[in-house]
């Protein structure tokens, strides 16, 4: 006799706090590598090899987007990679700035 056993499809639900505290980093991060940032748009307005920087983001939204449903079928795990990530890049953005080199705070 075989049985098929049905895997239970899991969708990520977030409560609001959740978003509201996502939101507060991405802000924070925003204020934090705002110059980087900024010098960033300026060598993509005034170079013509990197005027392709502009679509990367919505090309990168486009993807996530056209898998949203693979992704949401992703059981969550918790994992310090993220902090770990996040420590590393910030360590990265002090280097940078205690060198004032925008390159290093921009791979940061």
């Amino acid at each position: 006799m075989n049985k098929v056993v049905e895997k239970q499809q899991v969708i990520w639900k977030e409560p609001l706090y959740f978003w509201g505290l996502l939101f507060a980093i991405f802000a924070l991060l925003g204020f934090i590598f705002f110059d980087a940032l900024s010098e960033m748009e300026h060598i993509w307005s005034i170079k013509e090899e990197y005027g392709h920087g502009y679509i990367i983001p919505l090309i990168t939204v486009f993807l996530i987007w056209q898998k949203s449903d693979q992704i949401e079928k992703i059981e969550y795990s918790n994992s310090w990679g993220g902090v770990l990530l996040i420590f590393v890049g910030l360590c990265l953005y002090y280097l940078g700035t205690l060198s004032s080199i925008y390159t290093v705070i921009q791979y940061a």
